[in-house]
């Protein structure tokens, strides 16, 4: 396969030919402990393992004309200190954050045209489209991709002491335990993702009950509830 890659917003097609390496999957870490008296063993837990996806890269050829130049230009684009966004020709819809990892040949692209750059993925579950409701009390959304996702939901409370939003197929709820004025000047912030609440910028996290818990929107259809007042819930689908 050859085509366009784009990393952390920059654009290799005009300079690289590539194909990625992947399998159907991101490995899967599986933990099993014996049973005594039984054959075989009990499943403890089951979970995703960081993804590492080798890209065989090749130099298109007006891209060999300055080496030096180019070679500068390549290492710049390709170094991140923290995982960023990873467009692959084999999934352009969708992106994964990645790191380069290890040493990535790239002095063979100089000496033979050809090379491997290999990126490591610390969350190997793909992100795609952002997506966007708007709700009041209650809401039904189909959350897309094929994994779940974490939301973020940013509200104006109704007046009250306390806004709550429940996740009504598995029982789980937030509830920030506050005076809210109902007039539209505050804006709690929910991020499931981060595990962390705001009103106007400052931190809401100690008015979190004991009892919330921050929720996933799953792929299917999701039934959600909430306090007096409205809000916009915002999340990414995720992809397998």
């Amino acid at each position: 396969m050859s085509g366009g890659m784009v990393y952390n917003g920059f654009d290799f097609s005009p300079y690289l030919r590539v194909n990625p390496h992947r399998g159907l999957l991101p490995p899967t870490s599986v933990e099993t402990e014996a049973v005594p008296g039984r054959d075989g063993s009990r499943l403890v837990s089951a979970r995703l393992s960081e993804l590492t996806i080798a890209v065989d890269v090749s130099l298109r050829g007006r891209a060999r004309d300055d080496a030096a130049e180019l070679r500068r230009m390549l290492a710049s684009a390709l170094w991140s200190p923290e995982p960023a966004p990873l467009v692959l020709p084999d999934d352009p819809g969708r992106y994964l954050m990645a790191v380069v990892d290890g040493e990535t040949e790239l002095s063979n692209l100089w000496a033979t045209g050809e090379a491997t750059i290999t990126f490591r993925c610390p969350d190997p579950v793909a992100y795609g489209s952002g997506r966007e409701e708007d709700m009041t009390t209650s809401l039904v959304v189909t959350g897309g991709g094929t994994y779940p996702s974490r939301p973020v939901i940013v509200a104006r409370p109704g007046k009250g002491d306390h806004y709550r939003v429940t996740n009504e197929a598995t029982g789980e709820l937030i509830q920030v335990d506050m005076p809210f004025t109902g007039t539209g000047d505050q804006v709690l912030t929910i991020d499931c993702a981060a595990r962390h609440c705001e009103v106007n910028g400052a931190s809401a996290d100690p008015y979190v009950t004991l009892a919330s818990s921050y929720f996933e929107l799953s792929p299917g259809t999701n039934r959600l509830s909430a306090s007096e007042g409205s809000a916009t819930v915002r999340w990414t689908e995720r992809w397998l």
